[in-house]
């Protein structure tokens, strides 16, 4: 992994979601932003998301572009994210995929998981009104 991969993640997994959360995020992409493969830092991003469901960590803002610079590589790992600890930002993040372009067993795939996060009470329901607004939307 490039040093550049690796002190982002350590900068990610340290970072609190405070007031200049939005700021530190800015900085830390900017380490790797450059990168053609940030593949090993997907599981720390998604990690800190999973830890702050419902930061605002900007909409789309600096770590969902970067993702998406990616796509769809990052697909599978936001997928399982959803499924253990969904967040705000995961939530969002699949609504701009159904947004898109994709294959109809794929649309019911992910409005199935928006559905079953929105009718969940394992999750904060913050997270779990996003996803009904998004299912909502999109049926």
């Amino acid at each position: 992994m490039p040093n550049c991969i690796t002190e982002f993640c350590d900068g990610l997994a340290k970072l609190e979601c405070d007031d200049y959360v939005l700021d530190k995020l800015y900085d830390l992409v900017d380490l790797i932003e450059n990168q053609t493969d940030i593949s090993a830092a997907y599981d720390s991003i998604f990690q800190f998301m999973e830890n702050n469901p419902v930061c605002d960590i900007g909409s789309p803002g600096p770590l969902v572009h970067l993702l998406e610079e990616h796509f769809p590589s990052y697909v599978p790992k936001l997928i399982d994210s959803i499924n253990k600890s969904p967040s705000i930002t995961t939530i969002f993040m699949l609504h701009r995929i159904l947004n898109s372009d994709i294959s109809n067993s794929e649309r019911s795939q992910y409005m199935e998981l928006l559905n079953r996060v929105s009718k969940s009470e394992a999750f904060d329901t913050a997270v779990c009104n996003e996803a009904k607004e998004y299912y909502d939307y999109h049926c």
